[in-house]
């Protein structure tokens, strides 16, 4: 719950004055990080350290890429305690949670413009948000640079559409 406080705290928000990091117009992955490093969990560390504990310092760079976090929970360096799951449309059963990383891969992206509709593997995605809630088929996500223009924003999906390729769990 404080990691979903920490992103529903920000809704409105812009990256103008840097905020979230790097003067980017591709901010979400530095606004994913941003509140990962911003929720403390119980014994006063961050989501964050929590989660790049395992990974190397290139690794631990590129979580500012939408697609940057994937090794906290997949390959090698995934710390123990996380998942990495496939999105229903990719052949996924998993159940969801409130404070899940979703990456998403737009139809019109340039992950698919570059490599095609995600394999399952293809370590590329388009965007990154916090999951805030869950209800029947549907799934509402915070994160940075969402619409035009970019701000942080609330957005609710069906679980099955195509554009929800994988989740992160930590729990």
């Amino acid at each position: 719950n404080s990691l979903v406080n920490t992103v529903r705290g920000e809704l409105g928000r812009d990256n103008s004055n840097s905020r979230y990091g790097g003067g980017t117009s591709n901010w979400c992955g530095y606004f994913a990080s941003w509140a990962l490093k911003n929720t403390t969990m119980s014994n006063g560390k961050t989501l964050y350290s929590y989660l790049t504990a395992n990974m190397t310092k290139t690794q631990k760079y590129a979580v500012y890429h939408a697609s940057g976090l994937w090794p906290a929970f997949k390959g090698e360096k995934k710390k123990k305690g996380t998942a990495f799951y496939k999105g229903k449309a990719y052949g996924g059963n998993y159940t969801h949670k409130t404070g899940d990383i979703i990456w998403y891969q737009w139809t019109d992206g340039e992950c698919r413009s570059n490599y095609g509709r995600w394999n399952g593997s293809t370590m590329c995605s388009d965007h990154v948000e916090i999951v805030t809630g869950v209800t029947g088929n549907s799934i509402t996500s915070v994160g940075g640079n969402s619409g035009t223009p970019g701000l942080v924003r609330e957005r609710t999906i069906s679980l099955s559409s195509e554009v929800i390729i994988a989740f992160g769990t930590f729990y």
